[in-house]
């Protein structure tokens, strides 16, 4: 399962650098965030609960910031 997982970060990372279209935002000084890290961390999350539904996932980007990303 994880390297499926990490196979579809892959694709879903090289989907958004083909794109052009990172929507880098910032978030603090040096801390930039893009559209490819918001879709990871949801995929992730999404297929980890899916496997594990009790399991309790943090990552770095809060969930608020990910409610209307499409992963």
């Amino acid at each position: 399962m994880a390297v499926r997982v990490a196979e579809h970060s892959g694709l879903v990372i090289r989907k958004v650098y083909e794109s052009g279209e990172l929507q880098e935002q910032s978030k603090g000084h040096d801390n930039p965030v893009t559209i490819a890290d918001l879709r990871v961390q949801k995929s992730i999350e999404t297929n980890f609960k899916h496997f594990f539904p009790l399991l309790a996932v943090q990552g770095e980007e809060s969930a608020q910031s990910m409610e209307n990303v499409e992963c």
